[in-house]
């Protein structure tokens, strides 16, 4: 295992090479897919409407509490890295307000998609790893 050092180069964190076999295979499973960037943040926490509001100000179209530093992880140990996330709710402060559902309900929701998500995720993921 490469120790890396302390201070990875983040600039290529994420493989390309890998993430144009994930490109294909969604492709031809003809499953929408998004290129985005994440903002790591410590969680879980909602993010107040003025967090929410700066996240999208520096570029941020989602925000995770995990992959993050799976990902810095992976590029100080040497290794390719590759994401798929499941993004369960949007990040546009002004619809955040305009939201009326209480927090169990968005729960609910979010576990009925992940739900439906997981049984296509799966086999997706199986398609992948073949085509690595």
């Amino acid at each position: 295992m490469n120790s890396g050092s302390g201070f990875p180069d983040m600039s290529n964190a994420y493989d390309k090479s890998l993430y144009k076999k994930i490109y294909r295979v969604f492709q031809e499973k003809m499953i929408r897919i998004n290129e985005s960037v994440m903002l790591g943040a410590i969680g879980p926490e909602s993010e107040t409407d003025a967090e929410a509001r700066f996240y999208r100000e520096i570029g941020a179209d989602v925000v995770g509490y995990s992959m993050v530093p799976e990902n810095i992880t992976s590029v100080h140990a040497g290794i390719s890295f590759a994401g798929i996330g499941l993004i369960t709710r949007e990040l546009i402060a002004d619809k955040m307000m305009e939201d009326e559902r209480t927090d169990l309900q968005k729960i609910k929701i979010q576990k009925e998609n992940l739900n439906k998500s997981l049984k296509e995720l799966g086999k997706v993921i199986s398609q992948i790893l073949i085509k690595i």
